[in-house]
């Protein structure tokens, strides 16, 4: 049997050809769609960072810049009142970039943040400290997490925990992440009341720094 031809082609050459070319854009759509929707995410997430909604708290440490700031959403930093921290041992430096570090003649101090109060119960994922540790210097910190008490974090009892779960425990790095759960009854994970303490220490004549710290979600 002769297959029919078009202008010199067999018509199994034709059908293959269309075949083939089908695959192609097909191939080619695929490949398209998938560099669109990554450089859609790449976007959408670098436009998420620049607007801060997964920063949940900062706090800058120098006296140049607004103090004690927050961040939550896109909403504009509010200014915690100073009075909410609770510094032993400590001092806040003066110039750029200065921060929190140990009073002249102190081997050891403790610094409490304010109150992160949020709208309501986030998850809380991660902690990133910027610091400044000579050698023989550290910084340590505890994390608290709780639920509001009557829609306010004013009167909320904060249970400070480590990697542990616990008060024994501390964080030596200047990031972590922040635990789900915990065996102190009163620390909850998502919540919407966060306080943190950083724990000073120096074994020379010289200071850790403590000069930023960020907490956000995922």
């Amino acid at each position: 049997m002769k297959l029919r031809s078009i202008q010199g082609t067999t018509l199994v050459e034709v059908v293959v050809g269309s075949l083939l070319l089908v695959s192609i854009i097909g191939i080619i759509t695929l490949t398209l769609a998938a560099v669109f929707e990554g450089y859609a995410a790449t976007q959408a997430r670098s436009a998420v960072d620049q607007d801060g909604q997964y920063i949940l708290a900062r706090f800058r440490y120098a006296a140049t810049q607004q103090n004690l700031q927050r961040l939550y959403g896109q909403s504009k930093p509010r200014e915690f009142a100073h009075e909410d921290a609770l510094l032993i041992n400590l001092q806040e430096g003066e110039t750029d970039d200065g921060g929190i570090f140990l009073v002249e003649g102190s081997t050891n101090g403790e610094y409490t943040s304010p109150i992160i109060s949020l709208p309501r119960p986030t998850s809380v994922d991660y902690f990133i400290a910027t610091t400044r540790k000579p050698t023989a210097t550290s910084i340590t910190y505890q994390i608290a997490v709780a639920e509001a008490s009557g829609g306010s974090c004013d009167q909320v009892e904060y249970a400070y925990v480590g990697p542990g779960g616990d008060d024994s425990t501390f964080f030596s790095q200047d990031y972590f992440e922040v635990p789900k759960q915990s065996d102190a009854s009163t620390y909850r994970n998502p919540g919407s009341c966060i306080r943190y303490k950083s724990y000073f220490n120096t074994q020379t004549t010289e200071t850790p720094t403590l000069q930023e710290v960020v907490i956000g979600r995922w």
